[in-house]
């Protein structure tokens, strides 16, 4: 929906593009520690505005409480939205107007046009999307090691984490490590290459 919008000619449009553009080209490291002084519960901005406005019941211990945790450490993922919007931007341009015309003199109005035309148009970067996103979770790593290092006890523990905090502890647990890796390393590798296969079909 924000592509289709940005689509439109509206003032800022370049503004807006990099607004949404530039967060997502900043080192994880980076967000992550900025975010997680952010969802602090005694200094943090977020619960200090909470407060300063009238709602400190509303302010939690979003990084300590199992149950918030996960949503919290997901939370900076609306910050990387840039490069699906770049994707959906640069492919709705090759959308034929006359078609989005013809519908219109049919009787289609928005929503159909989104529903019927615009979004079955765009199939096969939904796919490069998603396709990205999954490779791009092998590297979420960083984000939960310096947000929450994958707890509280173990809410938001992820296989990056996993595989780094059994490194550190005894050699028993080496073999689950390797494990681990080795399979890591299939599922990237067979994602890769249908995303791979989808490219080559596409072009």
């Amino acid at each position: 929906m924000i592509s289709i919008i940005l689509n439109f000619k509206i003032k800022g449009k370049r503004f807006f593009h990099a607004l949404f553009f530039i967060p997502s080209m900043l080192p994880i490291a980076l967000m992550a520690t900025v975010f997680g002084s952010m969802l602090e519960y005694k200094n943090g901005i977020v619960n200090q505005i909470l407060r300063g406005v009238g709602l400190g019941a509303l302010a939690q211990r979003w990084l300590a409480d199992p149950k918030l945790a996960m949503g919290a450490v997901c939370s900076v993922s609306i910050f990387m939205i840039g490069i699906p919007i770049m994707y959906y931007t640069a492919d709705l341009t090759t959308i034929s107007r006359s078609i989005l015309e013809a519908a219109t003199i049919d009787g289609a109005g928005m929503k159909d046009q989104l529903l019927l035309i615009i979004f079955p148009v765009l199939k096969n970067t939904h796919k490069t999307i998603i396709l990205s996103m999954l490779l791009g979770g092998f590297r979420e790593m960083e984000r939960v090691y310096l947000m929450t290092d994958g707890g509280p006890g173990g809410s938001t523990e992820i296989i990056g984490t996993y595989i780094y905090r059994a490194t550190r502890s005894a050699g028993s647990n080496i073999g689950l490590v390797c494990a681990a890796a080795i399979i890591v390393l299939i599922v990237a590798f067979i994602i890769s290459f249908i995303q791979l296969k989808m490219t080559s079909k596409n072009g």
